[in-house]
């Protein structure tokens, strides 16, 4: 019913500002895994936004109700990203020794996996404002869309030169 997905949706933005709680709190066994309970659970709930956003739309496109809920639960889910950006480079932080300790601790076998990931791509975890940055483009996923975002958008291009010295105006097309 619309209430309930009205109250997953108050309960997934709550969420959120709890979520957000665990910066700088993540170097902990105690702390990681209370943040890995929360968003558990979120990801429950949003998947279910998600699903039934999904379903609402394919059943009737045209519904303008519909189609607010599945703009809604895409921003949500943006939103989560954006806020949770700084765990993968605060994870990051920790030493592969703890990593590996909380990966083999049977208390957090169901997460073993999660740890995994995190000490593979390590290496590779980027600062949290680049972090903040690729999460904010969550709802341009289909580059025609964005394509078409940024065409409409104007742009005003430097003018570039030609070996020759001739300057030529650079427009989107």
């Amino acid at each position: 019913s619309e209430d309930l997905i009205r109250k997953d949706i108050e309960k997934f933005k709550t969420q959120i500002e709890e979520v957000q709680g665990f910066e700088g709190k993540l170097n902990s066994k105690d702390g990681i895994l209370a943040y890995l309970i929360l968003t558990e659970d979120m990801m429950r709930i949003i998947s279910r936004l998600n699903l039934y956003a999904s379903m609402k739309v394919d059943q009737n496109s045209a519904d303008a109700f519909n189609l607010k809920l599945q703009e809604e639960v895409s921003n949500l889910i943006t939103t989560y990203s954006v806020k949770t950006a700084f765990v993968g480079p605060e994870l990051s932080l920790n030493s592969d020794e703890f990593l590996l300790s909380l990966q083999n601790d049977p208390e957090l076998k169901d997460y073993d996996r999660f740890f995994e990931g995190i000490i593979k791509e390590k290496k590779h975890i980027i600062s949290k404002d680049k972090e903040e940055l690729i999460a904010g483009m969550g709802n341009f996923t289909d580059y025609s869309e964005l394509f078409e975002k940024l065409t409409n958008l104007e742009i005003k291009f430097d003018d570039i030169v030609t070996n020759s010295g001739e300057h030529l105006e650079l427009d989107n097309s």
